[in-house]
C-alpha cells in the first residue's frame, strides 16, 4: 500500500476514534493520536474538509482552537447530468441520464423498465435514454422480481417543468441512486423524503421540446464540407451558443444509386432539446449556420419536434432506400406531418433530410443497411 493511501487510512481511523470518544477534536487531538507533524496533520484536515469528511463544530476564535466531527464523505452521483424532452400531445417525456458509471448504466436501465413508468429503454449512446409515460402509476415492489426502483409519478409544472416521483427500496443500489440525483447536473431540485421501507425523491428539471434535425448535401464533389461533419458541428455550436441541449448525432444511408449524389448516398440528422421560448432562434440559428458552411448549392434541413415517428414518415424513408424519390413528393410529406422543410441553398437535400428524421430510433444495422426496413 502507498504511504499517501496508509496517512488517509490512518486519518479517517483516528477520526472516527476520537470523534466517537470526545464527541470532537482538535488539530492538536490528531497531532497526538496520529503521532504526525503538524504540517502534514494540517494537510490532511484541509483534504478532510474539502471531501466533507469531517465537518467544523466550533470556529477557531483567539487561543481557542477550532473543534472538527468526522462525518461520512457523502455519496457520489453516478449521474452527470439529467435532461428532459417532453412530448405533451402524446403524453410521453423521455429521459436522458448522462452516466460516469457503465454499471449504474445498465442497472438503472433493467430496474427503471420493470414497473412504473418507463416503458423502453436505450443504452447506446452518450446517455441512458429512458421513454416514459405523463401520469401516474403505483409500483409494486412486493412481489419476486419486483424493481428496486422506478419512477410512478411524471408532471408537467407551468408548462416549464418535469417533475419525476422517484421511489426506491431501502438498502442497496437503488437508495443510492435515488439520494444522488440531486448532484446531477441539470437538475434544479430534488426532494427527499425517507421511510422505514422507501425512499422518494421529487426530482424537477427544466421541460425541454425534443427536436429531431435531418440535414443533407453540404459537400460539393470534391468531398469538401462532409454532411455527416457539417451537421456535428451544428451540433456543437448549437450547445456552445444557445441553451440547447446535445443529445445525439447519427448517420443514415439512403438508396445508394440515386442520381443526385457526390459519395454514398448518406443523409445525417441531429437530436437536440430545445426550451419553448427559444424554438425559432434555434431553427434560424441552424439556417443560419448552414449557409455559411455548406459548400453545395442543394442543402436543406428538417425540424421535427416530438417523440413519436409518424407512420407516413416511415414509409416516405423506405421509399428512399428502395428508389428515387421526387421533391414534390418529400415537399408533400413534409406538408401533411407539419415538419419544417427548408431550403438553404437549393432543394435536392430535403428528401434526405427528410428521410433522416424517420431513423431517430433505428438500430445501427437499420441505420447503415438501406435493405434494412425500419
Amino acid at each position: 500500500m502507498s504511504k499517501i493511501l496508509e496517512r488517509r487510512n490512518l486519518a479517517h481511523r483516528s477520526l472516527r476514534e476520537l470523534t466517537k470518544e470526545k464527541g470532537n477534536f482538535s488539530v492538536n487531538d490528531l497531532i497526538e493520536h496520529m503521532s504526525l507533524p503538524r504540517s502534514t496533520v494540517q494537510d490532511w484536515v484541509s483534504r478532510l474538509l474539502a471531501e466533507k469528511s469531517i465537518e467544523v463544530v466550533t470556529e477557531a476564535s483567539g487561543r481557542k482552537p477550532a473543534l472538527y466531527r468526522y462525518t461520512r464523505a457523502p455519496l457520489l452521483s453516478p449521474c452527470k447530468k439529467i435532461i428532459t424532452t417532453a412530448d405533451v400531445p402524446n403524453e410521453l417525456v423521455e429521459i436522458y441520464h448522462q452516466c460516469d458509471s457503465v454499471g449504474a448504466k445498465y442497472y438503472c436501465s433493467c430496474e427503471y423498465i420493470k414497473d412504473g413508468l418507463v416503458y423502453e429503454n436505450d443504452t447506446t449512446g452518450l446517455f441512458l435514454r429512458q421513454k416514459a409515460r405523463i401520469g401516474e402509476k403505483t409500483i409494486d415492489f412486493s412481489h419476486q422480481g419486483a424493481p428496486s426502483i422506478g419512477v410512478e409519478r411524471i408532471e408537467i409544472i407551468e408548462g416549464k417543468f418535469v417533475l419525476q416521483t422517484i421511489k426506491s427500496k431501502v438498502g442497496g443500489a437503488a437508495i443510492a441512486v435515488t439520494k444522488t440525483l440531486d448532484k446531477a447536473r441539470g437538475v434544479l431540485n430534488m426532494e427527499v423524503e425517507e421511510g422505514e421501507e422507501f425512499v422518494t425523491g421529487r426530482l424537477r428539471t427544466k421541460l425541454l421540446l425534443h427536436y429531431t434535425v435531418g440535414v443533407d448535401d453540404t459537400d460539393d464533389e470534391d468531398h469538401e464540407a462532409a454532411t455527416w461533419e457539417v451537421s456535428m458541428r451544428l451540433m456543437n455550436e448549437l450547445t456552445n451558443n444557445l441553451e440547447v441541449e446535445a443529445i445525439s448525432h447519427k448517420i443514415v444511408r439512403l438508396y445508394p444509386n440515386v442520381t443526385h449524389k457526390t459519395g454514398g448516398n448518406y443523409a445525417c440528422f441531429i437530436e437536440v432539446g430545445v426550451a419553448p421560448e427559444d424554438v425559432d432562434e434555434f431553427k434560424n440559428f441552424c439556417v443560419e449556420f448552414l449557409l455559411q458552411e455548406t459548400d453545395s448549392s442543394e442543402t436543406a434541413i428538417a425540424f421535427m419536434e416530438g417523440l413519436v415517428i409518424p407512420e407516413e414518415l416511415k414509409e416516405f424513408a423506405q421509399q428512399t432506400r428502395h428508389g428515387e424519390v421526387t421533391i414534390e413528393r418529400a415537399k408533400q410529406v413534409a406538408s401533411d406531418l407539419g415538419i419544417d422543410l427548408v431550403k438553404v441553398t437549393g432543394e435536392w437535400g430535403m428528401i434526405g433530410a427528410l428521410a433522416s428524421l424517420a431513423f431517430v430510433y433505428a438500430s445501427s444495422e437499420e441505420l447503415m443497411n438501406p435493405t434494412q426496413d425500419i
